[in-house]
């Protein structure tokens, strides 16, 4: 074990766990890849308070070690990973600790923990247990099963999981189902870096606050960064017959598309089914395509297009939301065969054949399409042709008006029905593990599915390696404008599932345009009532914290 941070104790000008709970603070919210909080009113906030140095025990001692770069992942004793690291260490001298925590964590995300990257290192798991004594268990969950088995686990107060897996959009739910632990008074005491803006999530407070929180509390924490990103393919832009066919027949310039309405016409210019070639592959199926709604719809209004009013009205049927869906349906022909029961593994293989000229996707699409990769079966090598861009918007009385969304995103919380002594020590292993420094080591790694979502990866040289430099720019740009997808609400599942329902009725033709979006109001509307409407509201406008004040966060740039 190693004993570098024995002596290290909480530091004591921590703020009371109530600070981050006050009732006045209503705009705070959590959030869920293939899957956080500033007190505003506290300027900087209790997450990014400045610590009180020990000058004995500044030296650059824990994280790991061996290879070259390791020290850009090392941590001192008053660090967030620092300070996690001394609590565990002393929790397991105590007995408050267990010999093995169980974690539940989704099946793809579990080499980023246990596999060696670089090779030659230890794995980020292991090197947890060299420096607590503490080992890890992982218990792999897919997916689209991690919702209802947590479900089931609240239900039968099942405390076998000391840490559970759950999704951005399931914060809500799982909360008010008692399963999660409220971590207030952990984030009080342990300081964990969520706001650093060298360390802390991309985009600040406003992510925080998407990621971690429901209804003014941290009952999660975010290891993941599903930003959504928009790619082209570079070669088809840059060709000079293309260009001058395309200015020839829509009488302007071939450039990467800025709005949704350019973005159409390349669809349509791209779409040569002789040549294998599709116009736009963003998704349409069941679970996978809404979030391209979301996209269309949130830049209809400047700076942002809401999809509740601050009493839980719909907003989705109005004027922009007719707007998107009337794009989605219009664009739907340039895509995939059958698009409305496709999902994203035939999308990036298609991306990895050459099969279409843009697409949006998660990151991970520029790490997954390199050349000899597992999308690069046909040796077209589209992983050198990829260019990233920030999402088309809408010109809204002439301003541009761009932002991505994020879907899915994977976060675990403490399971509040496993042992209550172990509570803490659970607590600070997802306070380590989602620490700007062993994370962004740890989404390098080609073994997992995590993804980038922390301001030390945009620079970093594997993380940079691994997605490519022009992603970590894009997503640099676009991030501090993202807007959350539905979240921070309980049945927040429920909104999504009767959005994604009528969605196809209406892609499909089985519903008008406007009686599409009238069914998902109604549907809303329904849950709403449900949960109670005074109750949602008042989640819904603490959510609000974590939505962007900014048209678009990338000013224009392409």
């Amino acid at each position: 074990m190693n004993d570098d941070f024995d002596a290290v104790e909480p530091v004591d000008d921590a703020p009371a766990a109530n600070t981050l709970d006050r009732k006045g603070f209503v705009e705070k919210a959590g959030v869920t890849s293939l899957g956080l909080l500033l007190l505003g009113a506290t300027g900087s906030g209790a997450l990014a308070a400045p610590l009180r140095k020990n000058r004995v025990l500044t030296k650059l001692k824990g994280g790991p070690k061996g290879w070259a770069g390791a020290a850009r992942y090392q941590y001192d004793a008053n660090s967030a990973p620092g300070r996690a690291i001394a609590a565990a260490k002393r929790l397991k001298k105590d007995g408050k600790a267990p010999d093995t925590l169980v974690v539940g964590l989704y099946a793809g995300s579990v080499g980023n923990y246990t596999l060696p990257y670089p090779k030659g290192a230890t794995p980020p798991a292991k090197l947890w247990e060299q420096e607590t004594g503490i080992k890890i268990k992982f218990v792999p969950v897919q997916p689209e099963n991690a919702y209802s088995k947590a479900i089931r686990m609240a239900a039968t107060k099942d405390g076998s999981q000391h840490i559970v897996q759950l999704g951005m959009a399931d914060t809500g739910d799982l909360a008010e189902a008692g399963l999660l632990l409220d971590l207030g008074q952990y984030v009080g005491r342990y300081k964990p870096d969520w706001n650093d803006p060298k360390w802390g999530y991309i985009g600040g407070p406003n992510t925080t606050q998407m990621f971690n929180y429901y209804n003014g509390k941290p009952y999660a924490v975010a290891s993941d960064g599903d930003f959504q990103l928009y790619t082209i393919r570079q070669d088809l832009w840059d060709n000079s017959k293309e260009q001058k066919d395309f200015k020839a027949k829509y009488g302007y310039a071939l450039e990467p598309p800025k709005t949704w309405d350019q973005m159409a016409d390349m669809a349509e210019f791209f779409t040569r089914p002789n040549k294998k070639l599709l116009g736009a592959t963003d998704l349409r199926g069941p679970a996978w395509g809404w979030i391209n709604f979301i996209h269309r719809y949130v830049s209809t209004a400047n700076p942002v297009a809401y999809y509740f009013d601050d009493d839980m009205k719909p907003l989705i049927n109005g004027p922009g939301g007719l707007k998107a869906f009337n794009h989605l349906k219009a664009t739907t022909k340039y895509g995939l065969k059958d698009a409305l029961s496709t999902f994203w593994p035939q999308q990036y293989q298609n991306w990895g054949d050459g099969g279409s000229a843009q697409t949006i996707a998660f990151n991970n699409i520029t790490k997954f399409m390199k050349k000899g990769g597992p999308f690069d079966k046909s040796k077209f090598d589209v992983g050198s042709k990829t260019w990233a861009i920030p999402t088309p918007g809408w010109r809204v009385n002439g301003k541009l008006v761009r932002h991505t969304s994020i879907y899915f995103n994977a976060s675990n919380g403490v399971n509040k029905f496993s042992p209550s002594k172990y509570h803490e020590a659970a607590y600070l292993f997802l306070q380590w593990v989602a620490s700007g420094h062993i994370y962004t080591w740890l989404t390098a790694n080609p073994g997992g599915y995590q993804d980038p979502g922390k301001n030390a990866c945009l620079k970093d040289p594997l993380v940079r390696s691994a997605y490519t430099g022009r992603t970590m720019d894009v997503l640099a740009m676009t991030t501090p404008g993202a807007v959350p997808s539905i979240t921070a609400l309980k049945g927040a599942n429920e909104y999504i599932q009767a959005l994604d329902v009528n969605l196809l009725k209406g892609l499909s033709g089985q519903l008008s345009p406007q009686a599409t979006l009238d069914a998902i109001a109604k549907a809303w509307e329904k849950t709403t009532n449900k949960v109670g409407r005074e109750k949602q509201a008042a989640a819904w406008r603490a959510s609000l914290k974590g939505w962007p004040k900014v048209a678009d966060s990338a000013k224009g740039k392409v």
